[in-house]
């Protein structure tokens, strides 16, 4: 009986050990598995591997935030709705090259291809017209409402239209000018049109109402869509990544500062260059290193302070394009991006 009693409580006693330790092993394991299954989880790279994230969901007011806006999307056609585009076999391939917008917010298009301007309203509806010259290459906003449209190549002239679309103004590149083939550009601000020469000076050709200007004297700049700064910006030095950019006024000019901006690498060329009624000033870059996108900068215009960037993609075309961005008088700016299956019109805010 006593050796009987003596294996019964052996017995006993280890499954009291095992029971204790089967415990410990519970205890230890159950924050494990809370871990994994519960709302603080955490991913292995197994599952990240496989699942994706999901996206976080809209804020409030996304509309308004830095991400761009599809506002309207153009298809490669000759239809109402569309914008032509000419892929040649030999030669540059030619697609809409110039865009503007104007104080009331409503843009325009040159649609050369299809040999109209398309306007579109800021609730999207659109209106064509037929183009007033017959190759533009470059168009710009006036004060107000209505564009300035310049073709330097077959017309070599200027043509000024009003909001919808209609001619009031008609004016030839002066000899002071240069060469028409050498003119990089049209502006306007305040009362006056000028062409940019060379990406250099800009030459006074005609008051925004068409009438001639109240001095021939060149301005050291472009004239920017603020309505006061006078704008030059220009790479420091082949295959460098600093940009110097340098804000004047005109009527008189006055030169107020001049920034060098430094990027992640080589600057390839410049894109954008603008400031807006909004007291924001646009230079725009693509990096040698990464010319799928256009890195822009948003300085504050009274002092030339970074306080926003953004990377927008570039085009994968090989069209010639003089102007691909518009700033927005109320802030932000607009890019007209060009991909193989047609044009989106896309919004940007100046977002830290």
């Amino acid at each position: 009986m006593s050796a009987r009693r003596a294996v019964v409580a052996v017995l006993a006693l280890a499954g009291v050990l095992v029971a204790l330790e089967l415990r410990v092993v519970l205890r230890a394991e159950a924050p494990h598995r809370h871990r994994e299954g519960g709302p603080a989880s955490s991913v292995t790279a197994s599952s990240r591997a496989s699942t994706p994230p999901a996206a976080p969901a809209p804020a409030a007011n996304e509309s308004d935030a830095a991400t761009a806006l599809r506002d309207l999307h153009f298809s490669w056609s000759s239809s109402p709705s569309g914008l032509g585009r000419l892929a040649r076999a030999e030669g540059n391939a030619e697609g809409p090259a110039a865009f503007a917008a104007h104080a009331e917010g409503d843009a325009l298009i040159v649609d050369g291809v299809n040999g109209r301007l398309v306007l579109v309203s800021t609730t999207g509806d659109l209106r064509t017209v037929p183009a007033p010259l017959t190759a533009i290459q470059d168009a710009t906003a006036l004060p107000g409402r209505g564009f300035a449209l310049l073709d330097r190549l077959v017309d070599r002239a200027v043509v000024l239209v009003d909001g919808d679309g209609k001619t009031f103004a008609k004016v030839p590149l002066p000899p002071r000018a240069g060469d028409p083939g050498l003119v990089t550009g049209v502006f306007a601000s305040g009362d006056l049109v000028c062409v940019e020469r060379e990406h250099g000076a800009c030459v006074p050709i005609a008051t925004v109402k068409g009438e001639p200007p109240p001095s021939e004297r060149e301005i050291p700049g472009r004239l920017a869509s603020d309505g006061k700064s006078v704008l030059h910006a220009g790479i420091v030095a082949p295959g460098s990544a600093r940009v110097s950019v340098a804000r004047g006024e005109a009527s008189p000019f006055v030169h107020r500062y001049t920034r060098e901006l430094t990027f992640a690498g080589p600057v390839r060329s410049l894109e954008f260059l603008d400031a807006n009624a909004a007291g924001e000033l646009y230079v725009g870059v693509v990096l040698e290193d990464s010319p799928a996108s256009v890195v822009v900068l948003c300085l504050a215009v009274a002092s030339g302070a970074e306080i926003g960037r953004q990377e927008v993609p570039a085009s994968p075309l090989p069209d010639e394009v003089t102007r691909g961005f518009a700033v927005v008088p109320s802030g932000g700016f607009l890019a007209l991006q060009r991909t193989v299956d047609g044009a989106d019109l896309r919004r940007y805010r100046c977002d830290p």
